[in-house]
């Protein structure tokens, strides 16, 4: 059902010029970065949820220039937030730490 969708269609549309932005610029850096970028992304029945982003750049091996982005992206609506919407990282790690353990 995504193949063929562009993923700004999907990015809330109060998101999408900051999200471009951070890929923008980790692209362009060099080397290229590995941003985390924080964002909320519409679902099949329409509402949004948080997810975190984790992109890796994938770079050609004969020249170094960025190819393309692998991601891992989580969903994180569940997990406390700062009041300008952002995941609380140290809950976040809390939480990852306790998960771990069991």
């Amino acid at each position: 059902e995504l193949i063929g969708v562009r993923i700004g269609t999907l990015v809330h549309p109060d998101q999408v010029e900051s999200v471009s932005a951070q890929f923008a610029a980790a692209r362009t850096a060099v080397p290229p970065q590995s941003p985390r970028v924080e964002f909320q992304m519409r679902r099949k029945d329409g509402a949004y949820i948080w997810l975190e982003a984790h992109p890796r750049p994938i770079l050609d091996p004969a020249t170094g220039a960025f190819r393309e982005w692998q991601d891992l992206v989580r969903d994180v609506s569940e997990f406390p937030r700062t009041p300008s919407g952002k995941v609380q990282k140290f809950v976040l790690r809390q939480r990852l730490r306790e998960e771990a353990e069991q």
